[in-house]
């Protein structure tokens, strides 16, 4: 007789494998879809930025404005001709600069553009929590034999009692001045929303 345990007469069961589940791709389709964000949203915020630099250019460094009718030198010039010289000098995708010179007793003018950073996506949705604004900083450089040193500040109401109590010199050295009462001989000299400090009404 045979026996039922032996190889021959042994049946084997196998189990059909299983099949692999479905891969899931949403890590990377959220991944993907970030970076394409992120890139349409760096080359927007970078043109927009940009566009409102050249806004602010054409409108008080163009032909007929303030600054040409101030200064005879505009743009960084780089030895290039003067009428395709650039007005601005782009420092980074927020940061541009303009200079000015050629005016008797200033050695010349820089304004700083500091935009907001439209071009990065996480700064982007950072200031719709915490807003921030562009800002402009002018500095101007007289010759040192023009005028005497000078303490003078001038800016919105709110901002000038600020800056008075934070700023070292404002503080040390000067007060805020109230303009001059309405006469006939007085001039307005500053408009009424903003503020003067100065260490002298002269």
């Amino acid at each position: 007789p045979s026996d039922p345990k032996s190889p021959e007469n042994a049946t084997t069961t196998q189990t059909p494998p299983t099949p692999n589940p479905p891969r899931s791709f949403s890590v990377e389709i959220i991944c993907g879809s970030f970076l394409i964000m992120f890139a349409i949203n760096y080359f927007s915020g970078k043109r927009e930025n940009e566009n409102i630099a050249l806004s602010w250019a054409a409108q008080f460094a163009a032909k007929d404005s303030i600054f040409e009718k101030n200064f005879s030198l505009l743009g960084i010039g780089d030895g290039v001709d003067e009428e395709e010289a650039p007005l601005l000098l782009k420092e980074g995708q927020t940061t541009f600069k303009f200079y000015a010179s050629g005016r008797r007793y200033c050695q010349g003018l820089l304004a700083t553009l500091e935009l907001k950073s439209r071009h990065d996506l996480i700064a982007r949705i950072y200031n719709m929590i915490v807003p921030c604004r562009d800002e402009i900083a002018f500095e101007v450089y007289m010759n040192d034999d023009a005028m005497d040193h000078v303490v003078f500040a001038m800016a919105k109401k709110k901002a000038a009692k600020a800056m008075h109590k934070d700023v070292r010199d404002l503080q040390r050295f000067a007060t805020l001045l109230s303009p001059p009462t309405a006469t006939a001989s007085a001039r307005k000299w500053v408009a009424d929303d903003l503020a003067v400090i100065s260490e002298s009404k002269e």
